[in-house]
């Protein structure tokens, strides 16, 4: 019966028990997420550490507990917790041998951190480590319901200072301005390195000041280790000391300083000349990547311009790029220590017009400057002077481009264009303003007989229905022949003469004139050439030269070339005819030419 009896009851206790059981809710336990600040710290006591508890719940925490690191150094300072910060209702206490501060709710149902509530705990260190390094604290949390969780988070010591240099100015420098606006708007740069290998850089500042004159401190700014500040503020003309600091995240802080004058010249560059024309081809230097223009001379005329840069207030020792419309890089030269330079390229074949010269350092406050240069159209006839009909090739460069010629006139008339009309069919500018033919590589046109004198020769194009604009023009001379430039033989030096014409004098070689014995007398020797006669006396047969002095110079022939030439004279008599070369009259006729241009411009100028 008792047995019975007690059995009856152990039942109904494990059913109350599965009942209760059922209805009593899953215990339910809290989540902290803790920060520690500051993260980097510089040892310099007193000291607050601020431990920010957030509770992700759902229970209320009701008990902190921070563990102090362990030291890095043996025999290094503690930490020595002094005042704290708490919330309302609770304690704080710290227990020296565990090395630990304890934060303690004295009411559990009252004074809490609920659920998605945080409080700052924060501690006051009056003294503590002063070794370098990482240092770990442990940070336990624990709710209502005794559950406890454990959270590590670490905390730098960082003493050493960061390092920084100003690179511009360079100390004792002398800095020259960059103007915005001529002469009123106007800055440079400051600039340097920051670098901090423990907590990092936290800002660089930056001022500018003399005597008399002192900025405000500037916050520059920073990128890949190098910092920089454009200053706009600063009176140029005077004598200053600009000073940089850098402090990094544990408040270490460093500095420096340099001294420099700040001058009110700008970055410019000069140009010289500042237009000419262009040579007919551009191409790549291999070696150095330059793009080079050309030269090409022909007569009185020069198609192609070297171009003098002088540039100034550029920075000290820096290496200079120098572009033609910002894309072709035509030259690269280093600065002196005044920050200047002077150089020169051979101008690009471009189309006519204005084009940019830009030029720019590459210092870290990089200065820069352009200068506009002028391509003026030109052409060259060749030949620029003729002796009745006559084939003439055009050459010209610095015309607009993807320009048709429509026009083609002689001294303002298109007397021309019967014998030519293939101009106005295949003449044509390409993309940098060279005269091409569609029919040919060379552009040409017929020259009739025509009076003597001088004659423009023009090319046109078309911008409407009948609105013509001149491309370029040039002049060419006419004559009959040779006598009408009254030549005259100056001077004979080896194969060297030396020609008076009423336009100045030409230069050219012997061979060209053509000599011919005509009559010999004696020793005496009459020699034809086709700008006139010389006579001269036979002073000395060596070997095989004879040497002919003349009033104008002594001529050496090759005997075996003028012994036995004519057939009524004996082989043993100087008789020759002087052989003729394969020059033909056309060589001395350009040559003329061009002394004539020359003089007419001259003249006319």
């Amino acid at each position: 019966m008792k047995k019975s009896l007690l059995l009856i009851i152990l039942l109904l206790s494990m059913i109350m028990t599965s009942l209760l059981l059922a209805v009593q809710p899953a215990r339910a336990e809290h989540e902290a997420i803790i920060e520690i600040s500051p993260k980097y710290f510089g040892a310099d006591y007193p000291e607050t550490k601020i431990f920010n508890v957030f509770n992700s719940g759902p229970d209320s925490i009701v008990l902190v507990i921070i563990a102090f690191p362990d030291l890095i150094e043996e025999g290094d300072t503690d930490f020595k917790p002094v005042d704290y910060d708490k919330p309302e209702g609770w304690t704080a206490s710290y227990e020296v041998a565990l090395r630990q501060v304890i934060f303690q709710s004295l009411d559990w149902e009252t004074y809490y951190i609920g659920a998605e509530k945080f409080y700052d705990f924060k501690i006051v260190f009056d003294d503590g480590p002063h070794e370098e390094g990482m240092y770990e604290w442990i940070i336990t949390t624990s709710d209502s319901a005794e559950v406890a969780h454990t959270y590590y988070r670490t905390q730098w010591i960082d003493v050493t200072p960061p390092e920084i240099a100003i690179t511009h100015p360079l100390d004792g420098s002398k800095v020259n301005v960059t103007y915005d606006e001529w002469p009123d708007v106007y800055f440079f740069w400051t600039n340097g390195t920051v670098s901090d290998g423990s907590s990092g850089v936290k800002h660089v500042k930056v001022k500018v000041y003399n005597e008399t004159w002192d900025s405000d401190w500037e916050i520059a700014t920073i990128e890949n280790g190098q910092w920089y500040y454009k200053w706009y503020t600063v009176e140029c003309g005077w004598d200053y000391t600009v000073e940089a600091k850098a402090e990094d995240n544990a408040g270490n802080i460093a500095s420096t300083s340099h001294e420099f004058k700040l001058q009110c010249r700008g970055t410019t560059i000069e140009l010289t000349p500042n237009n000419g024309t262009v040579g007919p081809t551009s191409e790549i230097d291999p070696e150095t990547g330059w793009h080079k223009g050309s030269i090409y001379s022909y007569g009185s005329k020069t198609l192609g311009t070297t171009v003098k840069v002088h540039g100034f207030g550029f920075n000290e020792n820096s290496n200079v790029s120098i572009y033609v419309d910002f894309d072709w890089l035509v030259k690269e030269v280093e600065t002196n220590p005044d920050g200047e330079f002077t150089t020169s390229f051979v101008f690009l074949t471009l189309p006519g017009g204005d084009h940019v010269v830009y030029a720019e350092d590459d210092a870290e406050d990089q200065r820069y400057a352009k200068e506009t240069f002028t391509i003026n159209p030109e052409i060259i006839y060749k030949p620029e002077t003729v002796i009745g009909p006559a084939i003439i090739e055009a050459i010209a460069t610095g015309l607009p481009s993807h320009t048709d010629v429509v026009g083609f006139t002689i001294d303002g008339t298109d007397a021309l264009l019967t014998v030519n009309h293939h101009i106005t069919y295949y003449w044509y500018t390409d993309d940098i303003g060279v005269l091409r033919s569609r029919a040919a590589g060379n552009p040409g046109f017929s020259m009739p007989v025509l009076q003597p004198g001088t004659y423009e020769i023009a090319l046109w194009s078309s911008y409407g229905e009948g609105d013509y604009e001149l491309i370029v023009a040039n002049k060419l001379l006419v004559v009959n022949c040779f006598e009408d430039l009254c030549i005259k033989i100056d001077r004979i030096d080896g194969n060297v003469v030396d020609i008076l014409t009423e336009v100045g004098l030409i230069e050219i070689k012997l061979d060209d004139l053509k000599p011919v014995v005509a009559r010999i007398d004696g020793n005496v020797v009459d020699i034809e050439t086709i700008v006139g006669n010389i006579q001269g006396t036979v002073t000395s047969i060596d070997g095989n030269t004879t040497v002919i002095k003349t009033d104008v110079g002594d001529i050496y022939l090759d005997t075996q070339e003028i012994l036995g030439q004519l057939p009524d004279v004996p082989d043993s008599t100087l008789t020759s005819y002087i052989t003729t070369i394969l020059s033909a009259i056309a060589a001395i006729a350009a040559i003329i030419a061009a002394a004539v241009v020359t003089k007419r411009l001259k003249v006319a100028a």
